[in-house]
């Protein structure tokens, strides 16, 4: 209808990845900078939403932190591929909140 100022649109390719958001919170709320290779890796379209894989993205003992806690805060994933952090990390309290978040 002319004039009465509503437009009708329509959005293709919208991708919404929560985990992504929260991410990027838990970075902020911890001071710490999102990890380039983590969000391209959690934004990868041929991954579902439930697949988490991390490997080969530099991560340490601080860096993984807000994943973490974003994992925590999603609780559901039916993959998580953390390799190159697990064989390298030596922080037993990161090992056990990896613990809790997948019992």
């Amino acid at each position: 209808m002319p004039g009465n100022g509503t437009t009708e649109a329509s959005i293709d390719g919208w991708i919404h990845k929560r985990l992504i958001k929260m991410y990027v919170d838990f970075c902020k709320q911890l001071s710490e900078k999102p990890n380039m290779k983590v969000l391209k890796k959690l934004y990868n379209l041929e991954v579902l939403d439930d697949e988490i894989i991390v490997s080969e993205c530099d991560l340490q003992d601080l860096s993984i932190t807000p994943l973490i806690n974003a994992l925590q805060s999603q609780k559901a994933f039916s993959m998580l591929d953390l390799s190159q952090f697990v064989r390298y990390c030596r922080n037993q309290n990161l090992f056990r909140q990896l613990k809790r978040l997948i019992t």
